[in-house]
């Protein structure tokens, strides 16, 4: 039941801020990027990004799985030498996922379906590792709900970093063919810092019972799962607002590109998204505590039906 020292609660926090740096810039500029700049068909990459999604249906249990069977509690734990070493290859192929080859439309498909599928298996590789890692820091329930608000702080340092700074940025270079790799990289490279400082850091002090054995993956355990109703009905929300968020991200910038003719009120629209969620989000466990979470979160679906509603609603104005 140890208690954790606040330099490691904010070490631990900005591994998500490094894991944001390169998933926002993805999540929110690949799109764009691809169809604006690397010369793609919209249709192509909505068909590249739903192969790279089932992908990841086998390729995150399947990494959970690897860690559980054949990682070692070495001198640095199982999970934390993932962070130290992880990151490298996600950086690099981060920047490779922005940069912009010469070659013949097919050839430019291969190559986005090469570097995507391949950056989110490294994405996979070093966030399942970080995602078990704060269960293995301390057996505290406290200690851990603590750990969840300094994650959460995590990712929207990140998402700042990307959604205010990142189209500054590439302004500043002759062209988007060369800002686009050129910001990445060096985000990158403060995500790299976040990853070491997170590793360093951390300790892992609960060890593994070596006498319980993993539970096989099986289609009892399957079913099992799907027979699960609070389950499914948890996956399923998680999934439409994941799909609502995800969305929302790569089309916001063609919004304000096209339709309101001025990118540059993009980074001005995330600085008051984000500002308004460090208001909010503190203020949720009380509303939670009045009026219970089914409640606060039927609420917040009411509310962002309206918002989408109300954006829709102004496009067939116009």
């Amino acid at each position: 039941m140890a208690k954790l020292k606040l330099k490691e609660k904010m070490s631990y926090g900005l591994g998500d801020a490094a894991n944001n740096l390169t998933f926002s810039m993805v999540s929110t500029y690949l799109l764009i990027f691809y169809t604006d700049v690397f010369g793609i068909t919209a249709a192509a990459v909505g068909t590249l990004f739903l192969v790279a999604r089932i992908f990841d249906a086998f390729t995150d249990p399947m990494m959970g799985a690897l860690i559980d069977r054949y990682g070692k509690n070495g001198e640095n734990g199982r999970f934390r030498p993932y962070l130290k070493w992880a990151g490298f290859p996600l950086v690099i192929l981060a920047v490779l996922l922005f940069t912009t080859p010469d070659l013949s439309d097919s050839g430019k498909l291969a190559y986005a379906y090469v570097t995507y599928i391949l950056f989110r298996m490294a994405y996979t590789a070093v966030n399942i590792p970080y995602g078990s890692l704060a269960s293995v820091m301390t057996r505290d329930p406290v200690e851990r709900s603590s750990l969840a608000s300094f994650r959460g702080l995590g990712q929207q340092v990140g998402m700042f970093v990307v959604g205010v700074l990142v189209v500054p940025m590439i302004a500043l270079f002759p062209s988007q063919q060369i800002g686009y790799p050129a910001v990445i990289a060096i985000i990158g490279v403060l995500a790299l810092i976040f990853y070491y400082l997170a590793y360093r850091n951390t300790k892992e002090r609960i060890q593994p019972n070596k006498s319980v054995k993993p539970e096989k993956m099986s289609w009892k355990m399957i079913s099992r799962t799907l027979k699960n109703g609070p389950f499914m009905a948890l996956s399923l929300m998680s999934f439409f607002i994941l799909s609502a968020m995800l969305l929302n991200q790569a089309v916001a910038l063609y919004f304000f590109t096209y339709n309101l003719e001025n990118e540059m009120l993009f980074p001005v629209y995330n600085m008051i998204n984000i500002a308004s969620l460090f208001v909010i989000i503190p203020l949720i466990p009380m509303f939670a505590k009045r009026f219970g979470k089914k409640n606060v979160t039927l609420c917040g679906f009411f509310i962002g039906f309206i918002a989408f509603g109300g954006l829709f609603y102004y496009q067939l104005l116009r």
